[in-house]
């Protein structure tokens, strides 16, 4: 009887363990995607507060997301949500006041100005909302960030956008050319910048998203007519695929790059399709519309809500796979415990 508990005892524990087992490997094997995963759950928590027009919510989960996630890939995107939820605050900015400059926003705007001892976040938010809405970025803004915190994680992100604006700036820099001509031009000249960036900051947490932007850069401008800019450009695009599965919004677009470029030699990954990167891209890149956010919000949640239900049974899989050979294990040592038995051991 003592040998029956024992047996059973062990087949609690070794099955307890399997499990125990599989939740941890499946933990660690994700833990570098934990925080990544909690800044898309508050990315999307944002945007359906601003759907439901829940504009203070919205506002402050976007506050927490910039703050605590300014390492994450997809950071220029959460701020351009930011951006947006703080244009809505403003009731006249609700019903859709644009020009002039609503009186709320402006006030709010100042008022962060004349702040003494700003903080970093402070910048960030005045290189973004500091000429309004539609505004260009506040260049002062970059240069405080980099002179006063060349240490913040957001001096790699200053540095970058410091630079993609003063290739747009100077718009009389093409003025004698045609507007074709001049579009080209400025996308070559960003491709250049974003090449040179890259080299310099290789393990930086914008890379993803300049690797896709400067292989979309040089794929419009004239380069694709030489293979080896061609193959550039495609190996960047399987390079944001390959090494930052977790920045949907870039992978996203490296794909719909890759078929502009490989047209139909491109070979569609699994589960992925041009509607589904579609919806992705939208949702990412809102402009501060109500209207537009629960539209594109909608439609992202029906894609992930059909996605995970496809992945459920796969992963139920899982627990079959340890399931066997722990029984195994158990089967063996009652085997060897039977052995044992004094009867056993006489004969």
């Amino acid at each position: 009887m003592r040998n029956q508990r024992f047996v059973f005892f062990c087949v609690v524990v070794v099955l307890a363990y399997a499990v125990i087992n599989h939740n941890q490997g499946a933990s660690e094997g994700s833990l570098g995607q934990d925080k990544m995963s909690e800044a898309k759950k508050l990315f999307l928590n944002s945007n359906l507060a601003l759907s439901e027009e829940r504009f203070i919510d919205a506002h402050a989960i976007a506050e927490r997301l910039i703050r605590d996630y300014a390492g994450d890939y997809q950071i220029g995107l959460y701020l351009r949500l930011y951006a947006n939820t703080f244009y809505f605050l403003d009731e006249d900015f609700q019903k859709g006041m644009l020009r002039p400059t609503p009186p709320g926003i402006q006030k709010r705007i100042n008022e962060l100005k004349t702040k003494e001892d700003k903080t970093v976040i402070d910048l960030v938010t005045l290189t973004w909302i500091g000429n309004a809405p539609g505004g260009d970025f506040s260049i002062e803004y970059l240069e405080e960030i980099l002179d006063k915190f060349p240490s913040s994680v957001w001096s790699e992100w200053a540095e970058w956008m410091l630079i993609q604006e003063r290739e747009y700036r100077p718009r009389e820099k093409y003025q004698d050319k045609s507007p074709e001509e001049r579009s080209k031009l400025l996308m070559r000249d960003l491709y250049i910048a974003g090449k040179k960036f890259i080299r310099e900051y290789p393990d930086s947490y914008i890379l993803p998203r300049l690797l896709q932007a400067t292989a979309r850069w040089e794929y419009r401008t004239d380069a694709m007519q030489d293979a080896a800019a061609k193959e550039e450009a495609v190996q960047m695009c399987y390079r944001v695929l390959k090494n930052y599965p977790t920045a949907e919004y870039d992978c996203a677009e490296a794909r719909r790059t890759l078929r502009d470029i490989l047209g139909n030699s491109y070979k569609e990954i699994p589960g992925c399709s041009g509607e589904a990167d579609r919806i992705i891209t939208q949702f990412y890149c809102l402009s501060p519309d109500p209207i537009e956010h629960k539209k594109c919000t909608t439609e992202y949640v029906q894609r992930i809500t059909r996605v995970e239900a496809k992945a459920k049974p796969a992963l139920s899989l899982l627990y079959y796979v340890l399931i066997p050979p722990s029984v195994a294990i158990v089967i063996v040592g009652f085997i060897l415990l039977i052995r044992k038995k004094p009867g056993n051991r006489s004969k």
